[in-house]
């Protein structure tokens, strides 16, 4: 039968009280200027690259410290807590270097998990994102900004065949017909298609539609709108027009 939500709370509550305190810590985790004194009982059945840190007989398995470099201390910090409570806070924060949005923090979150080997960790990045109402973004300047911005951290965050991510921000993209109308106009999008040409690539598996830029990337003529049904030539200079992009 199904844990109640009481014991599941009564457990979480109870490691994040061993987390804050350091009770009976037995690693501790450094990132940047910060340390977390973590439990091996709680964190390492949950992710193979904490057990192979301490039981693999190198440093860290001696001194009882790890130190993630390259990672954001913020972004550890939650990564941590969710190892403790099965949840984080995504709201949008300031890292020191960046404003970070939401939907960046979660797609951040995200690659942590895979970084880590904390599945969980991905799951509920991936809910988060997906409980997130943007479906009348592009009736929103600065959300539709956050999106264009996080395209490409998801693309190189994650691995060809981890489709997860990936498929959440073409269905976001492509929504509505109001949204990918308006999407397709700006700039920031023109620009992650050229940088990013999985994307683009997934947008035309997604929609049908060869003309992801509505225009040839030759001569530049939209041909009124109908290369969105051609067969990928231009109607004017005969060429395929796409291929200047992907």
């Amino acid at each position: 039968m199904p844990v109640p939500q009481e014991a599941i709370s009564e457990l979480t509550e109870g490691f994040s009280k061993l987390l804050a305190s350091g009770l009976f810590s037995d690693l501790v985790i450094k990132c940047g200027d910060r340390t977390w004194n973590v439990h091996c009982p709680i964190i390492c059945p949950r992710s193979s690259f904490f057990l192979k840190a301490v039981t693999s007989g190198f440093e860290e398995a001696s001194s009882r410290e790890i130190e993630l470099r390259g990672d954001e201390p913020a972004l550890i910090d939650r990564m941590v807590r969710y190892l403790y409570s099965l949840d984080y806070d995504d709201a949008q924060l300031e890292d020191g270097k960046e404003y970070i949005s939401k939907l960046h923090c979660n797609a951040l979150m995200y690659a942590l998990g895979d970084r880590y080997d904390i599945q969980g960790l991905k799951v509920l990045a991936t809910e988060k994102l997906n409980r997130a109402n943007y479906g009348q973004m592009y009736r929103d300047k600065k959300t539709l900004a956050e999106l264009m911005a996080v395209i490409p951290v998801i693309y190189t965050s994650t691995v060809d065949s981890d489709r997860t991510l990936r498929d959440v921000v073409v269905e976001l993209a492509t929504s509505s017909t109001e949204q990918y109308s308006s999407i397709r106009k700006r700039d920031d999008f023109k620009m992650a298609v050229e940088t990013v040409p999985q994307f683009a690539w997934d947008l035309i598996e997604k929609t049908g539609q060869f003309a992801v830029l509505d225009k040839c990337g030759h001569c530049d003529d939209d041909d009124n709108g109908r290369l969105d049904v051609s067969d990928g030539f231009c109607n004017s200079c005969g060429r395929r027009w796409y291929e200047e992009y992907y």
